[in-house]
């Protein structure tokens, strides 16, 4: 069983044979990003502080704790609570009874892709877990496809989706909007007192055959408290109404598929009194499917007959994140979030096939495509409150520094 990504070597890749050409390749590159915010809102990792009473708190819409009723934007907020009654399984059954979002790609070889939100999708809706942004997608042909499905439900505490262009606070990616995850901590499952708290939970479902396995465990003693959540899910394809079996383009029924995902959430957090609180967290996932594309057998190109064509799909992601908060009356704020991170996504497809060409020549061919993203950045914002002359007033700024490397 595995529970940590794989890293896959350019030296370790095996070598094509002459008669395939590599489905994507470009040079690698890096970005760098400098954001800066002045305004009346706050940090993304601060509704873990979120009131306990019955109203519903929002931070994406304005970067800070405010009541869901009190902010202009358009906010949905759905809790760990209300991803278990609906029963969600993935991204898709996240948002199925939110309208102008939604999530396709069930059922196709890659996954599902990346939310779309009132007509907008792929990189120009922001995608944050804990407040750190997650790979961006790319594609190169139909060979290649890195997609955002890269979370596993059962690790959230919230998710947040605010809808339309919100860049003024989260820069040009939330062009759509900003889909904001926010996984579980250690006190979650402990309540006053407590010292350890286990959970199990399993499942399954006639849809795809899949099944879910969780283990949530989480330990507290004095100031340091601590979280281990793991996550393995397993299923098929996709059932659909389609009749007709066999190969080739008349198939109705779903190409076979076989797919596993493993989930690691690591939490450790210090808070050696309420002034101080220092979080160190990791986050592992990784995906795999095998795929045999019976829809594509017998087809022809240029006169070459596809006899057979299989795909072995990965994708992977790992995040690490140190936060440090400071929340205490000072000169220049009342709080201070500090956030280093690092986030990388990696995403590798294996086609093979056996051909067929017009001159009776029998051919297989190897496609390998790889697409990998690194992202490293360190957050700080800052909070006053005061008033003048009887009106209150709410001020955070701050800045964000980020380099994005990409390779493939």
């Amino acid at each position: 069983m595995k529970t940590s990504p794989r890293r896959h070597s350019p030296q370790a890749r095996p070598k094509l044979p002459l008669s395939v050409r590599p489905a994507a390749r470009f040079r690698t590159g890096a970005t760098v990003g400098l954001s800066m915010l002045l305004a009346s809102v706050a940090f993304a990792d601060a509704a873990e502080e979120e009131s306990k009473a019955d109203e519903t708190i929002t931070v994406v819409a304005t970067r800070t704790e405010q009541p869901l009723d009190a902010v202009a934007a358009t906010v949905s907020v759905k809790t760990a609570e209300q991803i278990e009654e609906e029963l969600a399984r993935d991204i898709a059954d996240l948002v199925r009874f939110e309208p102008g979002v939604s999530v396709s790609g069930t059922g196709s070889r890659f996954g599902l892709s990346g939310f779309r939100i009132r007509g907008i999708g792929g990189n120009r809706v922001l995608t944050l877990i804990d407040g750190v942004r997650v790979p961006d997608e790319f594609s190169f042909g139909p060979f290649l496809s890195a997609r955002r499905d890269l979370v596993d439900i059962d690790s959230l505490r919230r998710a947040e989706i605010a809808r339309g262009p919100v860049s003024a606070l989260w820069g040009s990616d939330a062009l759509g909007g900003v889909v904001s995850f926010t996984t579980k901590s250690p006190r979650d499952r402990l309540d006053p007192g407590d010292a350890f708290a286990a959970a199990f939970k399993g499942g399954h479902s006639s849809a795809d055959g899949s099944t879910v396995g969780t283990v949530d465990l989480a330990a507290a003693r004095g100031p340091l408290s601590a979280m281990l959540l793991y996550t393995r899910r397993s299923g098929q394809e996709t059932d659909t109404a389609g009749a007709i079996a066999g190969t080739g383009a008349d198939r109705e029924k779903p190409d076979p598929q076989e797919n596993t995902s493993d989930n690691v959430v690591a939490k450790v957090v210090f808070s050696p009194s309420a002034r101080h609180r220092l979080a160190l967290g990791i986050d592992l996932y990784a995906n795999d499917t095998t795929s045999e594309i019976l829809s594509d057998y017998g087809s022809v190109v240029f006169g070459t007959t596809v006899n057979r064509r299989d795909a072995d799909d990965a994708r992977e992601r790992q995040r690490t994140s140190l936060a440090y908060r400071y929340a205490a009356p000072l000169a220049i704020a009342d709080r201070i979030d500090l956030t280093l991170y690092r986030q990388s996504g990696e995403t590798t497809q294996r086609t093979r096939e056996e051909r067929t060409t017009r001159t009776r020549a029998m051919q297989t061919r190897r496609r390998d495509s790889f697409y990998e993203q690194r992202i490293d950045g360190v957050a700080v914002q800052f909070g006053k409150r005061f008033a003048t002359g009887g009106i209150g007033h709410a001020l955070t700024y701050g800045a964000e520094h980020f380099v994005t490397r990409n390779a493939g």
